[in-house]
């Protein structure tokens, strides 16, 4: 990420805090009301008999199937015990042992349990039975264990402070997974406002990890803010508000048009280069292609174009001495860019440093004459010249 791109992206969003940095956070200020609820069910006087849940457990038993029944039948097992012997059945009315079932079922609805058969996510219903049992468990413990219900409220608030990072972090997907702007709303009108703080703090986290120092990342970032009809700009608007936003998109979009620009220029200037180096090394061909016997044929009739394949031919006996010396060279010069250091390195590129010093007093004449010097010194024979100096030993041929 650009310098600029950063100073704008802080400027708008603020620094970015990282969502799992936030969540610890909020997990360790849990511990404090957790522990208030730990002492609040250990120091209570009253039992409180488990006998409505198990009646409503037993009622959705009927319909329930699959993971569902499952959890329902794991929850009842724990709340009540029948003796084989006797059958004689004994109901829970221990509050510790209310809460320890909560708790259990909050953690397979949340994050499922394979050894149970139970998918993450497969319970998340809010009208599933087996929310509707874990909800009534909290409201005998809340309605009957002193304590309990102040420190259950600041527990639960900071947990819904988690979910929101996680979801905030999740905001910004693309495709099937991407947050319709008017589905946000809605949600965010259900929370409070620290709520909507962490998720805010979600999404600043997700914009720090789509930009990063590679190219590809800039335009991730712009397809990011830019893509699905626009609704992950909409929904940062509604979190971090439209002006900030605007200003992050313009920001991603001149440093996107810049490096494209840099590109070209860049990688333009490469592309000649490589092409005048290639052709600089290529071996010349033996006979060329004819078309200076086909414009002579066309203007001097069949002896012009006799004429013109003689000096062709003439040509070709050249041109053979110099393919092999052209070929020879670049032999010479595949052994030169694996050469270690030593004489024989520094010897070559003292030659090369004379050859460019030759081709600069070339350059500057600057008129007709000149450019005839030049064609001279660089013409088509110096490409059969060896480029190592010709007092060094010969090299040994490439690839034998």
């Amino acid at each position: 990420m650009t310098d600029r791109l950063a100073t704008d992206i802080n400027g708008a969003f603020g620094p970015a805090v990282s969502p799992q940095a936030a969540t610890d956070t909020f997990a360790a200020m849990r511990q404090v009301p957790n522990q208030a609820i730990g002492a609040a069910v250990d120091g209570a006087q009253a039992p409180v008999s488990a006998r409505p849940v198990l009646g409503m457990i037993d009622d959705r038993l009927q319909t329930a199937r699959g993971a569902e029944e499952t959890v329902l039948r794991r929850a009842r097992d724990m709340l009540a015990h029948t003796d084989p012997e006797t059958g004689w059945t004994t109901i829970a009315d221990n509050p510790r042992i209310l809460h320890n079932v909560k708790q259990e079922m909050d953690r397979v609805i949340t994050y499922g349990d394979p050894g149970l058969g139970v998918a993450p996510g497969a319970l998340a219903r809010k009208d599933s039975a087996a929310q509707a049992v874990r909800g009534h468990l909290n409201d005998l413990l809340r309605d009957q264990v002193p304590n309990y219900s102040a420190a259950n409220d600041v527990s639960a608030a900071l947990a819904r402070r988690m979910e929101a990072v996680d979801q905030g972090s999740q905001l910004l997907r693309s495709g099937q997974g991407a947050t319709p702007p008017a589905d946000l709303a809605r949600q965010l009108a259900g929370m409070t406002q620290g709520e909507r703080n962490a998720m805010a703090i979600g999404t600043r986290g997700a914009i720090d990890q789509a930009v990063g120092t590679r190219r590809n990342d800039l335009v991730a970032m712009q397809g990011l803010l830019q893509g699905e009809g626009g609704w992950n700009a909409a929904n940062l608007a509604q979190l971090h508000g439209q002006v900030p936003v605007d200003r992050v998109v313009g920001a991603v979009n001149r440093e996107a048009a810049f490096d494209q620009a840099n590109r070209r220029i860049v990688e333009g200037s490469q592309t000649a280069q490589r092409s005048q180096a290639a052709d600089r090394i290529a071996p010349r061909t033996t006979l060329g292609d004819d078309f200076g016997g086909t414009v002579a044929g066309a203007i001097g009739g069949p002896q012009g174009w006799a004429l013109a394949q003689a000096g062709r031919l003439a040509k070709a006996g050249i041109n053979a001495v110099g393919k092999s010396a052209d070929i020879a060279r670049n032999r010479e010069l595949a052994d030169a860019v694996t050469m270690t250091q030593g004489e024989r390195l520094d010897a070559l590129l003292a030659a090369l440093e004379a050859r460019g010093v030759t081709q600069q007093r070339a350059a500057a004449l600057g008129n007709v004459a000149a450019r005839g010097g030049q064609a001279a010194l660089l013409s088509q024979s110096d490409r059969a010249r060896p480029y190592l100096p010709t007092t060094l030993p010969a090299l040994p041929a490439f690839g034998r």
